[in-house]
């Protein structure tokens, strides 16, 4: 006789062994004379930063707040970092453009979007740490329409500490700062990441809201074979079995099957919809039924 639960068991296992076709996180590299940026009350900054820079950045900064829930908060147990508005800041967006733009579809296709994505980096804020300051393990809010990550810029400069860490169902990549290149982080908006405390020197970043263009869309994974051979079988089983009623009715196969996915994103922040996914199953499971940095 057919277990229902052990058939639905078998087809959670062959699909989490199912990997995505990009990672979570990307990691791309750009010379530091690619941008020019200019901050009200500090002037234009010659990278890498010098400790005389870092020190009239911190003189124009706030200090950070964070979201919680519904409400913007202030809390240094949590986030330790100063905040520099978009308002004071000024780029050569012209000259940014022309390493930024092929550097986003480099980092479109490493985080598995289809090519008839686009990605735009909209700039959020500037943000420095310095000795000490930190940012706790949190999930970044969805800023804007069309929202699907966080794209976060380095800005070379000499430090210790401060590595970035991005996570997705234990899985963890850490990121580092150059002294001479601009480093470009981005992660899709679900992923838990944290600051680390910078030891020495300062971290000085720029955080990016990543918005999609056109029918946003993951590209399909690789299946083996024998995987895809497994998952039919699984399926018709799952099908043909049939399933006593909750109330004692007469037993009869089931209609349907759930399999919730991780990496969903609100239909309001973009076009892949409720019900479309990537990577893992987060909840572990099939079932039968009816901040920034």
């Amino acid at each position: 006789m057919v277990d229902p639960k052990a058939t639905q068991r078998e087809i959670t296992e062959l699909l989490e062994d199912i990997a995505p076709a990009g990672g979570f996180a990307v990691q791309r590299s750009a010379p530091a004379g690619a941008l020019r940026i200019d901050v009200e009350g500090v002037g234009a900054l010659d990278l890498p930063l010098s400790p005389r820079t870092v020190s009239r950045l911190r003189g124009v900064a706030k200090p950070s707040r964070y979201g919680l829930r519904d409400r913007t908060v202030f809390d240094l147990r949590v986030r330790n970092s100063w905040e520099i508005a978009r308002r004071r800041i000024r780029i050569d967006q012209l000259r940014w453009n022309e390493v930024l733009i092929p550097l986003l579809d480099q980092i479109r296709a490493g985080l598995g979007l289809t090519e008839g994505v686009a990605l735009k980096a909209e700039l959020h804020s500037m943000l420095l740490y310095e000795r000490g300051q930190f940012f706790t393990s949190h999930q970044d809010s969805e800023k804007a329409d069309g929202m699907i990550g966080t794209l976060v810029v380095t800005l070379p400069s000499a430090f210790r500490g401060g590595e970035m860490t991005v996570e997705q169902h234990g899985e963890v990549m850490a990121f580092r700062g150059s002294r001479t290149a601009l480093q470009l982080v981005a992660f899709y908006a679900d992923c838990r990441h944290e600051v680390r405390p910078v030891t020495s020197g300062a971290r000085v970043v720029l955080t990016y809201n990543l918005l999609t263009k056109g029918v946003a869309g993951t590209m399909p994974p690789r299946i083996e074979p024998r995987t895809l051979d497994a998952l039919t079988a699984g399926l018709l089983r799952h099908f043909e079995t049939p399933l006593t009623g909750r109330f004692g009715g007469e037993a009869a196969p089931p209609d349907r099957l759930v399999y919730l996915l991780d990496h969903e994103l609100h239909r309001a922040r973009t076009s892949m919809g409720p019900a479309q996914g990537r990577g893992r199953s987060a909840r572990h499971g099939v079932a039968d039924g009816g901040g920034t940095d």
